[in-house]
């Protein structure tokens, strides 16, 4: 039922938990909060976890204009990451999901599926530790 949004400064780094049921209206107004916070820096990576996620309430064409925004906002001369620690069988389809409508949208973004939380964060050259941070960030606020 909630989307968590928090930002670690060193890297860069945005991080999405997902929680309970998601929709498309929740996933529009996390992304819409994101692209104006002050914490977020353009062209950083992010991490979606998916791990808390039991239903997910979401509509093609919705998602397909989600993903097209996406890609426009993520236009950067950096490639940007996006990493999805989905343990579930339900989050993986998901960012699977999320993965196979977005390829060939933006030549900057990478998309990656993983089933484990080590492993996703290896996959962005972070230390395993950084799970004791995510258990602890303050939504929508900067870390250090």
């Amino acid at each position: 039922m909630t989307i968590h949004r928090s930002y670690l400064v060193h890297p860069p780094l945005a991080l999405f938990r997902y929680e309970g049921r998601v929709d498309m209206a929740m996933l529009l107004e996390a992304f819409g909060a994101h692209r104006v916070d002050p914490a977020h820096v353009p062209g950083s990576d992010v991490f979606a976890d998916l791990t808390d996620l039991t239903e997910a309430a979401l509509d093609f064409e919705v998602l397909r204009h989600l993903l097209t925004d996406a890609a426009m906002h993520y236009r950067t001369p950096c490639e940007t990451r996006l990493v999805f620690v989905a343990p579930t069988d339900l989050g993986y389809g998901v960012a699977r999901m999320y993965q196979s409508m977005s390829a060939g949208l933006s030549a900057h973004e990478r998309v990656e599926v993983l089933r484990d939380r080590t492993t996703a964060l290896a996959a962005l050259g972070l230390q395993p530790d950084l799970a004791l941070w995510m258990a602890r960030a303050t939504p929508g606020r900067r870390q250090g």
